[in-house]
């Protein structure tokens, strides 16, 4: 099977970049006839603190395992309005798995990676799309989720690691 993660230097709700982007692949490889699915980071985030080991662990064993197994991947969703996790999602076994958002490309997940994304905006642009996509809420967490994305960033280096850079 091959995979595909697109990461971004990024928030929960940064801008629509990055998500156009894995979009814009999966239509493609739609269109072409390859069974594909498409994963979003901030389904599986817990909360606001989210970014962390424990993401990456259930990210491994919840979507990427069972994927590169062949099987269907099986993951809680994490209800933003709730602060907690909600609904079960499910993929298909498809031939491509799209994992889309900040820290999907943790060190943790790169012995099952076949490409990895890195997008980047400058964090002024960063702030203002995800200030106009999602208000006033994120406003108040900003600071806190740009700490997190630092120490992710320090700690797993994809960039470092990217096939492309956009």
């Amino acid at each position: 099977h091959t995979r595909f993660k697109c990461e971004w230097r990024s928030d929960v709700c940064p801008s629509d970049l990055k998500s156009t982007l894995a979009s814009a692949v999966v239509r493609q490889l739609r269109a072409v006839g390859t069974a594909v699915e498409l994963v979003a980071m901030e389904d599986l985030y817990e909360g606001w603190e989210g970014l962390d080991d424990s993401l990456h662990r259930r990210v491994r064993e919840q979507v990427v395992e069972p994927f590169a197994m062949g099987r269907r991947s099986r993951w809680q969703r994490y209800d933003w309005a709730a602060d907690r996790f909600g609904s079960w999602a499910e993929t298909s076994a498809a031939d491509v798995l799209v994992l889309e958002g900040c820290g999907s490309g943790a060190a943790e997940l790169a012995s099952c990676t076949s490409l990895l994304v890195w997008v980047e905006l400058p964090a002024d642009e960063r702030h203002t799309r995800a200030i106009a996509r999602d208000g006033e809420v994120f406003a108040t967490r900003w600071d806190a989720w740009a700490s997190l994305e630092d120490a992710y960033l320090l700690a797993n280096r994809p960039r470092d690691r990217a096939d492309l850079e956009i």
